[in-house]
């Protein structure tokens, strides 16, 4: 049961990122409550992950720490099913 909660709340905190990422990409109302709440759920996780590699990707123009983050998720969710197989 536990398991399954927190492998859902990982796969929503997925889609939430994803969403963050995509409205980055157009044009809206940055005071929108809906990208205000993207921002407020993902920016405590993805600022660390900034600050880290921000040092990096200066010159290239675009933050990869969506990318980082998701690639991490991506780490837990597996390493979730390792122990629940076992």
């Amino acid at each position: 049961m536990i398991f399954r909660l927190l492998m859902f709340v990982i796969d929503i905190y997925v889609l939430v990122v994803i969403a963050r990422v995509v409205v980055s990409w157009v044009r809206v109302d940055p005071g929108h409550p809906a990208v205000q709440f993207l921002h407020n759920v993902t920016e405590p996780l993805l600022a660390p992950i900034r600050s880290v590699i921000d040092p990096w990707q200066r010159n290239w123009g675009i933050d990869l720490s969506p990318l980082v983050l998701l690639i991490a998720l991506g780490i837990v969710e597996r390493m979730l099913w390792a122990l629940a197989i076992h």
